[in-house]
């Protein structure tokens, strides 16, 4: 996919960023190409983090020195540790495909003001994919003039987590209390959560027919559950509301997980099965 570059639309945003690098005293704003520079990344959709793109640049100056990087909301603020040196040749034109290529990640930490401390943890998988998580491929040089940045996003897949609902449960004859049971699966962050511990919470709903009109329905969530890369095992109690008790019988269970990250849930990945509930066997004294 081939992106445009503009290095107009944004020149009071990324001067204040500029100042923020260090890049007060910058070099005199060149002349600009009508068109501008161009910015080709492949590929550029169905990313996960650590996938590695090859880039493309066209139309800067001969052995002009810039410097790819990501951007978040249309460059509402840029992560400096992607941040990865380039030289245009004597035509204007780099590719960059050192080693596998240029590493994107879904997690970065922008800086999004002047201060020291002005960062803020952005998922760059947005359900609005020109809203303000979206990431961009970009450059920058020595001065205002010399930033550029992509004008499409990055589209990363959404799905950090996966769940399944199993097929069997069990209900209590007293009270009809169903308990029902799963697998959610927790791929490894690029960074580590706030809390150091990636967890996951599972919440659903369940579903029941008894006989010809009446209805069984309850909503549950899960605790917080650690998790890693293999699947885990999830639990979950569902307290029958509207005065039917869940029966022994098929089901249809519901179940959506979501994984912690950035301070913030995630919905990630939803799942649905029946579910054949059987009454639980007393217990032997």
């Amino acid at each position: 996919m081939r992106y445009a570059l503009n290095r107009k639309r944004s020149v009071g945003v990324v001067a204040a960023l500029v100042v923020a690098v260090g890049f007060a005293a910058a070099s005199p704003v060149r002349a600009e190409d009508p068109t501008g520079p161009t910015i080709e990344v492949s590929p550029s959709t169905g990313l996960r983090s650590g996938d590695m793109v090859v880039v493309h640049g066209s139309g800067f100056q001969p052995y002009e020195q810039t410097t790819l990087m990501m951007f978040t909301g249309f460059i509402g603020g840029y992560a400096p540790d992607t941040a990865i040196p380039v030289t245009a040749d004597e035509f204007g034109n780099f590719t960059y495909d050192a080693w596998d290529g240029y590493p994107v990640t879904r997690l970065i930490n922008a800086k999004i003001g002047p201060f020291v401390d002005e960062y803020a943890w952005t998922d760059c998988a947005a359900t609005d994919p020109f809203g303000s998580n979206a990431c961009y491929l970009g450059t920058f040089g020595s001065g205002p003039g010399d930033w550029s940045f992509a004008e499409t996003p990055l589209q990363f897949e959404q799905t950090w987590v996966e769940v399944d609902a199993s097929t069997k449960g069990t209900v209590s004859r007293a009270g009809g209390t169903a308990s029902v049971t799963g697998e959610v699966t927790c791929p490894d962050l690029p960074y580590p959560s706030p809390s150091g511990v990636e967890s996951a919470m599972v919440s659903g709903t369940l579903y029941q027919r008894i006989g010809r009109k009446a209805v069984a329905t309850g909503t549950f969530t899960t605790e917080a559950i650690s998790c890693t890369g293999e699947p885990v095992r999830w639990t979950a109690t569902v307290y029958p509301t509207g005065g039917v008790p869940f029966g022994s019988g098929g089901a249809e269970l519901t179940a959506t997980a979501k994984i912690v990250t950035l301070g913030s849930w995630i919905p990630s990945d939803s799942s649905t099965a029946i579910t054949r509930l059987e009454f639980e066997k007393p217990s032997r004294r």
